[in-house]
Order: C-alpha cells, then structure tokens, then sequence
C-alpha cells in the first residue's frame, strides 16, 4: 500500500492591503515548507519547550490562554499581535492518503471540530472547498 503525506491547512487567515508582504521562510522537518509574512510567527510544540527566546510573550500568554496543544500540531503560523484573536493557520501532518474532492471535504468539515473540541478549541462558521494551490488542487478550510 503506498503512503502518502497529506497536509491538513486550518486556520482563520485575514489578508490586509492588496499584495503578499515580504517574510521569513519556515522549513519542517517533516519535509514542508512555506514562505509567511515578516509579522506571522511560526510556533511549534519543539520551539515553545526550547529555550528559544524568539517566540514573543504574548503569543506564549495566547497560547497558554488558548490551550493550544502544539504536540497535536506541525505548526501553528499566528499573527504577532495581542487580543483575544489571533490570525492563525495550522498545519497537521497525516501519513495516509487523501482523495481531494468533495467527499473529502463533507469528511473534514465533520471531523475538524471534534478534533479541535478535543484540544480545546472550538471552530466556528467553518468552511471548506476544493481550490487550486500552487497549481494542484488542494482542500482549504
């Protein structure tokens, strides 16, 4: 049987202004990267149990109040700021195989809020749709 990684994309990501802003790159060991805006910072559970003085106190503060469980997550890119709110995209990891289509969206959009009820997070108005990424189709939520 071949194994293949799929890449699960969830987060709530505002877009100000009309072009993409210069950034940092974020490379995963898991063999993923990305390129993200210079105000975005890219947390991991590694990272946050590091001595790595780079992560801000106030998404350390956000994190703790949030009970984000980065364990559970490759990355978590969230907009440096303070609030309540932060932008946010999550990347979780699974090694099987995932059609893209519609079948597989009805599927997420059930199982995603039960997942993140289980950290401790709840999803709200959440959406779902097949769209090309990068010149392939890819299931955004």
């Amino acid at each position: 049987m071949r194994t293949v990684r799929r890449f699960v994309l969830v987060g709530a990501l505002v877009w100000a202004g009309g072009g993409a802003a210069a950034g940092g790159q974020y490379t995963d060991p898991q063999g993923f990267s990305f390129t993200h805006p210079d105000d975005w910072v890219p947390l991991t559970g590694a990272a946050l149990k590091g001595t790595n003085q780079a992560i801000p106190r106030e998404l350390r503060d956000w994190i703790a109040r949030n009970n984000v469980d980065l364990d559970r997550i490759a990355v978590s890119l969230v907009r440096d700021g303070s609030g309540e709110f932060l932008e946010n995209l999550n990347v979780v990891v699974d090694n099987q195989e995932m059609p893209v289509g519609d079948a597989t969206v009805k599927k997420l959009t059930e199982l995603l809020p039960q997942q993140y009820r289980s950290m401790g997070a709840t999803i709200e108005n959440l959406t779902a749709r097949v769209q090309p990424v990068a010149g392939r189709d890819a299931v955004v939520i």
